[in-house]
């Protein structure tokens, strides 16, 4: 609300946060990470950045975790790892999220 109403005094640091986990372009290896289900993922981990639902939130913290599928032609591991973890760590750190059960 005071976004809205606010008049520019107030900024909602959670929409922030979303533009800081843009997503990169992964290099692509054999035997990587299924490219569909990373995009996805990450899409779906953007969007949380800026919900409400704490338990959506912790729910996709976790499923952000590695290990992801694999797939013939997929994103590098590392790289995507490196990403998922920290995308994973920003939305288990928003305020109301419980720690996984």
């Amino acid at each position: 609300m005071l976004t809205l109403l606010g008049d520019g005094r107030f900024v909602d640091g959670r929409t922030l946060l979303r533009t800081v986990f843009t997503p990169q372009a992964f290099t692509v290896r054999p035997l990587g990470y299924d490219r569909a289900h990373v995009d996805d993922v990450i899409r779906r981990g953007r969007d949380m950045l800026v919900s409400t639902a704490w338990y959506d939130r912790r729910d996709l913290a976790v499923e952000l975790l590695p290990p992801h599928p694999l797939a013939a032609g997929g994103y590098d591991r590392v790289e995507v790892d490196r990403f998922t973890r920290r995308l994973s760590a920003s939305l288990a750190a928003l305020p109301g999220v419980p720690p996984p059960d």
